[in-house]
């Protein structure tokens, strides 16, 4: 199995991408290091927000077939890689975010005297929407089961697949 590494950016801009696979011959690892330009790092991370080759080819005036032979390389991979891990955390975070607030939103029309009650019934079933009632008055998320009554913070909302 290889494992793949980005390390931080050098004081020349270029940025240093690793990879690590195991070496049949020998059993033992292989490290590949490859120093990248702004432009393939510019190029990483187009691919990383969901840019298509073609796409980044035209915006960038490259070559489709530059970007391919860039995808082939272990070390140009792992650094996309690397790349698709820091925004799916990100993005994590952000929907963790807005569901507490969409969450606080809620809140305040239920709780809110002047609100109709077709409008609190209206809310209080987008709530239930999001969480069924399980066990002895504990929430089960729909999305993954844990019990955000016995946790200190809720699950994490779900991220959508690619």
């Amino acid at each position: 199995m290889t494992s793949k590494k980005t390390m931080p950016a050098n004081p020349d801009n270029s940025e240093i991408a690793a990879s690590i696979s195991p070496n049949p011959d020998s059993g033992e690892n292989t490290v590949k290091v490859m120093r990248m330009s702004e432009i393939q790092q510019e190029v990483a991370e187009l691919l990383a927000t969901g840019h298509t080759t073609r796409e980044i080819a035209s915006m960038m005036g490259l070559s489709e077939l530059t970007i391919a032979r860039w995808r082939q390389q272990p070390e140009f991979f792992a650094a996309v890689n690397n790349l698709l891990k820091h925004n799916d955390s990100a993005l994590r975070e952000r929907l963790y975010n807005l569901a507490i607030k969409a969450m606080e939103v809620l809140e305040a029309v239920i709780d809110d005297p002047n609100t109709s009650a077709v409008d609190k019934i209206d809310a209080a079933a987008k709530v239930l929407e999001l969480v069924t009632l399980k066990g002895e008055g504990g929430f089960s998320s729909k999305s993954n089961g844990a019990k955000a009554a016995t946790s200190s913070k809720p699950p994490h909302p779900p991220l959508m697949k690619n």
